[in-house]
């Protein structure tokens, strides 16, 4: 069912709310997400703080370079493993190609995908650098002060919250995103 606000805009009962404004999702590269899932970007961030127990301003905090070369390494020794999307996707192929007796024919080229894939995966801890730092940083902040800290770090960088503040900042897009009438 359909109702109107004071000022004129559409609101339905019962399905939910729908943001004025879309904020693309963010992709997050295997390596990442296997970090975080299997409790390395968790356990660094207690490394971390012990090594550093002076908090830093967490709203501006930044993991150097240095830094995150240092936990590189330590993953290096715990001799992290993950597969990606593509090598289970190639594995697939290698799977239907074999079931479909085409195997033979494209073997070599199979097996020349799969190492590409290897070589370019013992990249990736530079390859998503950026990424991979944020979520440690955001680790770290919640290690030194549990959600005020994640709070103060993300509050300067949440995308959703860097879109809000440009908006409430541009009284035109904000009056017509309200369907306010200029006076």
């Amino acid at each position: 069912m359909e109702f109107k606000t004071a000022n004129g805009r559409s609101v339905y009962d019962g399905g939910g709310l729908e943001p004025d404004i879309k904020v693309g999702d963010r992709y997050l590269g295997a390596v990442t997400v296997a970090l975080i899932s299997k409790g390395f970007i968790f356990d660094y961030a207690s490394v971390y703080c012990a090594e550093h127990p002076d908090v830093p301003v967490l709203k501006s905090f930044v993991l150097s370079d240095r830094e995150y070369d240092k936990f590189v390494s330590w993953m290096k020794e715990k001799k992290f493993q993950y597969t990606t999307n593509l090598e289970k996707e190639t594995n697939d192929l290698i799977a239907s190609a074999k079931k479909e007796k085409y195997y033979t024919d494209i073997e070599g080229q199979l097996n020349m995908l799969k190492k590409k894939i290897e070589n370019d995966k013992a990249t990736d801890m530079l390859r998503f650098k950026e990424e991979i730092r944020e979520v440690l940083e955001r680790e770290i902040a919640f290690h030194y002060a549990t959600h005020q800290g994640e709070a103060e770090y993300a509050l300067s960088r949440d995308r959703y919250v860097l879109e809000a503040k440009k908006i409430l900042q541009d009284t035109a897009a904000l009056r017509a995103i309200l369907h306010v009438k200029s006076n």
